[in-house]
C-alpha cells in the first residue's frame, strides 16, 4: 500500500514522498481487502506488529531484517528476521540501546558517529534526499558485515535501520 504525501512534518521539506506501509514485525504490507485503511494499526497477517510507514526507497521487504529506533537510540520494534539474525526476541530488545546490538563495521569510525548520527537525524525527522547507507556488524560478532539503509519511519518520528546482506 503506497501513498504520496506532500508537506507531512519531517518528510522531505514539502516535496511529494511516496510512502509504503509495512508491519513492524513481519514486514508485510497491509492487505487493503482485509480491513479499511486506517481501521486498525495492528497487522492482520501476524497480529503482532503495528503498521508503520516509511518512504518507498527505505521501507523493508517482508524478508528484510530491520530495527525501528527512536530519538533516544532505543529499540522500538524488531522484525522477526532481525530477531533470528541477532538472536534475541523483540520483547527482550525493546527499550534497549541500539549499540547493544549493532556497531559500525568501520574500524576508523569515530565512536559510532556515522551510525548514531544517521539514526538520530532520521529519528528526529530531519532526514531527506538520498537514503544513507552505513556498514554495521552485530555486537560481539566479527567477520560479519551488513549494509544498513537508514531512514525516517512513523507515524511517530523514529528511524528504521534495514539490514542488507
Amino acid at each position: 500500500m503506497t501513498a504520496s504525501v506532500h508537506g507531512l512534518p519531517g518528510w522531505s521539506g514539502g516535496e511529494a514522498v511516496e510512502l509504503r506501509a509495512f508491519c513492524g514485525h513481519c514486514g508485510r504490507e497491509p492487505d487493503p481487502d482485509h480491513a479499511p485503511v486506517g481501521a486498525t494499526r495492528v497487522c492482520q497477517h501476524c497480529d503482532l506488529g503495528l503498521v508503520l510507514q516509511a518512504s518507498a526507497d527505505v521501507a523493508p521487504a517482508p524478508a528484510d531484517p530491520f530495527l525501528v529506533v527512536d530519538n533516544r537510540m532505543a529499540i522500538c520494534a524488531l522484525s522477526s528476521a532481525a530477531e533470528d539474525l541477532l538472536g534475541i526476541d523483540e520483547t527482550a530488545a525493546v527499550n534497549r540501546h541500539l549499540g547493544e546490538f549493532l556497531l559500525p563495521a568501520d574500524a576508523n569510525a569515530e565512536s559510532g558517529g556515522s551510525l548514531i548520527e544517521l539514526v538520530l537525524t532520521a529519528a528526529s525527522g530531519q532526514a531527506g534526499g538520498d537514503v544513507p547507507r552505513v556498514r554495521v556488524r552485530p555486537l560481539g560478532v566479527f567477520g560479519v558485515r551488513f549494509s544498513a539503509r537508514i531512514g525516517r519511519c512513523g507515524p511517530a518520528p523514529s528511524a528504521i535501520v534495514v539490514l542488507e546482506r
